[in-house]
């Protein structure tokens, strides 16, 4: 792993002056982006693709900050540890790898049975919950890459106090799991709703989502029970980004949207077209959408759409 030198491999381009169009475009190496994500502090935006790269731009300067090599197979998932400090990524084959931020130092690296996903760390960074397509999961240890507990997850968030976990599984369940012991506290059937997404607005509250369905649904997870349902994408949902304060939620669909919502009452609050089924990132304060669309980066402040005065 090294880290790789930055010239002219990213630019920021002036967006097309035409209604609704981006307020920013970074372009990168010219092949297609798979995850993105802002650093806890919003100082930070970090993209990766199908060019084997983790690459970094300075919010709100686009200035280029970094790039590191993400190995011989493309990248498919990022997590932040919400301190800030560290930095995961997961490739399409087996490997999930932790370096330091910002500096990019190797700190861990873990061998999981298949392609990674999804990554999230918990509240203290010391574990990382890996998740594959195929439903196998696993608690590894932040630091060396220890296997700490095998967990069946398709997707997965840490609840703030670190001792539990919410996995989305193949099956279509949701469950609680002992973050110490790996073992399932709880669980219910989201009906055949699949989720691919998984996000907590808190502790006891998801909201996630499906390419296979056009849905955001929101689960009340100690009643085991579907609380409401955010309709406005045409078709399935790839990606799901909250705000710092949990109160604003971005999503990108097949219908080839990205969307912003009010957390609390499910009202679609700002829209705009994309290109491709793309993955969004929302800045911690709610006020910019990152959206990787095709091979570019796009950038929208989200404000009030005066044609349907929303935000």
């Amino acid at each position: 792993m090294k880290a790789l030198a930055l010239a002219l491999a990213f630019a920021a381009v002036p967006p097309a002056l035409l209604p609704g169009a981006p307020s920013a475009v970074l372009t990168g190496p010219g092949q297609s982006l798979l995850a993105i994500t802002y650093s806890p502090d919003g100082g930070a935006l970090v993209v990766t693709g199908l060019d084997r790269t983790v690459r970094a731009w300075a919010m709100p300067s686009q200035a280029p900050l970094a790039a590191l090599d993400g190995g011989e197979n493309p990248v498919d998932a990022l997590a932040f540890s919400p301190d800030g400090t560290r930095l995961a990524y997961g490739d399409q084959a087996f490997w999930a790898r932790v370096v330091t931020w910002p500096s990019l130092a190797p700190a861990g690296e873990v061998i999981h049975p298949s392609a990674v996903v999804s990554l999230a760390f918990s509240p203290k960074a010391d574990r990382l919950a890996v998740s594959s397509p195929s439903g196998t999961g696993g608690l590894y240890a932040a630091t060396g890459g220890k296997q700490l507990a095998e967990v069946r997850s398709r997707c997965a968030a840490f609840r703030a106090d670190g001792a539990s976990l919410v996995t989305a599984q193949i099956s279509g369940a949701l469950s609680v799991v002992d973050v110490k012991t790996g073992k399932v506290r709880s669980s219910f059937s989201t009906n055949g709703h699949v989720p691919a997404v998984l996000v907590l607005a808190d502790d006891q509250t998801a909201l996630t989502a499906s390419p296979k369905d056009a849905e955001i649904r929101v689960w009340d997870l100690k009643a085991g029970k579907a609380l409401r349902v955010f309709r406005g994408h045409g078709q399935g949902v790839h990606s799901l980004s909250l705000s710092a304060d949990r109160t604003l939620l971005a999503s990108t669909g097949v219908d080839r949207t990205v969307r912003v919502w009010d957390v609390k009452s499910g009202r679609e609050l700002w829209q705009r077209p994309v290109e491709y089924s793309a993955f969004a990132a929302l800045s911690p304060d709610g006020k910019t959408v990152a959206v990787a669309d095709g091979a570019v980066v796009k950038l929208w402040p989200v404000t009030l759409d005066a044609d349907a005065g929303t935000r």
